[in-house]
């Protein structure tokens, strides 16, 4: 996606997701999330069915597994998935982990490509 001169491209994969912003310079450089260039797929549920990404879902499944999806990505033919008490689509799950790379790629952009990256 091209966006103020910003390009981004998003590996969304089954187990881990990585992300490269490129500025309108040319320089490419990974975005990281908690200090890593890798970002879990994994996404939970919390409390009021907060979506959690990252390594926060992974924490947040030692409290509750049961509403952890390891791998949103190998559910996707599944339409839907039971997380903790309720069903969620697994677009929605998706759609998460791809909204917390374009917030960290808006906030090392800073904030020149909000709801586009």
């Amino acid at each position: 996606m091209i966006t103020d001169g910003f390009r981004l491209g998003i590996d969304f994969g089954t187990s881990s997701t990585v992300a490269v912003l490129a500025g309108g310079d040319g320089r490419a450089r990974p975005l990281l999330f908690d200090a890593s260039p890798l970002l879990s797929s994994a996404v939970s549920v919390g409390d009021g069915a907060a979506l959690f990404t990252g390594l926060d879902a992974e924490r947040t499944a030692v409290a509750s597994p049961a509403g952890l999806e390891a791998n949103p990505k190998r559910r996707i033919d599944d339409g839907t998935v039971w997380l903790g008490e309720r069903e969620h689509a697994v677009v929605d799950l998706i759609a998460a982990v791809l909204r917390r790379v374009g917030e960290e790629a808006a906030r090392v952009a800073g904030g020149r490509c909000p709801g586009s990256c």
